[in-house]
């Protein structure tokens, strides 16, 4: 087995899965969006849709990845991504 980053030979293997996916937090709705016309709309949201493949609509919604890494790549991507953040990661 190798670690997917340096390509070392790994005994013991660290797995990092990404999670990427839409937050819903409820409808933003107010008089201007109650005026417009419905069927307009969807229809606007079906050609902007038709637009991309099956693949990157549902990559729009939700990503998943893993990678499997040696300890000291692990160590590194993990202090990367929470060095990259303003607010720092759930750690």
């Amino acid at each position: 087995m190798e670690c997917q980053k340096c390509g070392r030979k790994i005994k013991s293997r660290y797995i990092i899965k990404i999670a990427s996916y839409s937050a819903h937090d409820g409808l933003d709705v107010n008089l201007l969006d109650l005026g417009k016309d419905i069927k307009k709309e969807i229809k606007k949201l079906v050609k902007i849709a038709s637009k991309k493949s099956e693949k990157q609509l549902l990559e729009d919604i939700y990503t998943l990845d893993e990678f499997w890494l040696c300890k000291e790549c692990r160590d590194g991507f993990i202090k990367q991504i929470r060095s990259s953040f303003r607010y720092g990661g759930k750690h």
